[in-house]
């Protein structure tokens, strides 16, 4: 198990990387300009690195129990709402809908802070 995370690890590293490599290729090369457009795509594959190496840290931690959590009742519904509103768009953007029906409150136990 721990051999196939290893393994979804370093591809999931690997196309950022790649990614990045390639842009930075084709604009040293001169097949690409480099314009102040091409900045949020570059910072978009830095910030999915950034996200995986931090996961890589969290589950290093977790490994050796050193992990912290602030256990606390949270009220879910609010997560949910925008997660429901982070896909309108993209459902919009086919024809589509999405209804969400929820209760005024959902409680769960967890960290409120993000992972």
């Amino acid at each position: 198990m721990r051999r196939d995370l290893m393994a979804d690890i370093s591809h999931e590293l690997r196309t950022p990387l790649a990614v990045l490599r390639g842009e930075l290729e084709a604009i040293q090369d001169g097949v690409r300009r480099f314009t102040p457009e091409s900045i949020p795509s570059l910072q978009a594959e830095v910030a999915t690195l950034t996200k995986l190496v931090d996961d890589l840290h969290q589950l290093s931690m977790s490994d050796e129990g050193a992990l912290a959590y602030q256990k606390t009742s949270l009220d879910i519904i609010t997560l949910l709402e925008v997660a429901a509103g982070a896909f309108r768009e993209r459902f919009a953007s086919r024809q589509l809908s999405i209804q969400v029906s929820l209760p005024e409150q959902a409680m769960i136990f967890g960290d409120p802070r993000p992972a």
